[in-house]
Order: C-alpha cells, then structure tokens, then sequence
C-alpha cells in the first residue's frame, strides 16, 4: 500500500496480480462452498475495466457451485475499502436489517 494523492492505495505489480488470478481460476474456492445452504452475495468490482471480462470467466464458474445473487460495483477488488457504504447497504438490503 501506498500514499498517492492523500489516499492510501494498494499496489500490486501486474505479475502478482496475473499469478493470482490464475491460482483463483486453477483451484477455485467455489468448490468449497458447494454445500453452502444459504444463497452468497457477491459484490463483483468492475475496475479496472481490463480485468472485467476475467472476472466473468471467474464468476460464470463461480455461479456452477454456489447460489449467488450479484452486484456489480463501479470500484477495485478492494470494494470494502473503495466504498465501505456501499458494502453495508448490500447487507443491510440483502439481510433485512
């Protein structure tokens, strides 16, 4: 993480990020979550744009395990640090709080 522009940012080097992309796709944690009961919601971030159609390879597996209900934010995959009030209301929303 770093400082840019008065805002902590986290940075990770294209190789990192590629490397672990591939390890998500390899051995998907949508696997463990087959039994899951209870339907997950997935907040599925939308930036950058040049990872969206990754992310929909991802989720289009995803979606072959577990039941999801899906909301597309325009932020990073840090989407709880992006947007924190977003977060909340999709819980709020989806749990009836």
């Amino acid at each position: 993480m770093v400082e840019q522009n008065g805002k902590i940012v986290f940075r990770v080097q294209g190789k990192t990020a590629c490397k672990a992309l591939d390890g998500m796709y390899r051995c998907p944690m949508a696997k463990n979550l087959k039994n899951t009961m209870i339907p997950i919601v997935l907040v599925l971030a939308q930036l950058p744009e040049s990872l969206i159609e990754e992310r929909n390879v991802q989720l289009y597996e995803f979606r072959k395990y577990v039941k999801l209900f899906v909301v597309k934010a325009a932020t990073t995959h840090m989407v709880h640090w992006d947007n924190p009030d977003l977060v909340i209301n999709i819980i709020y929303k989806q749990f009836n709080f």
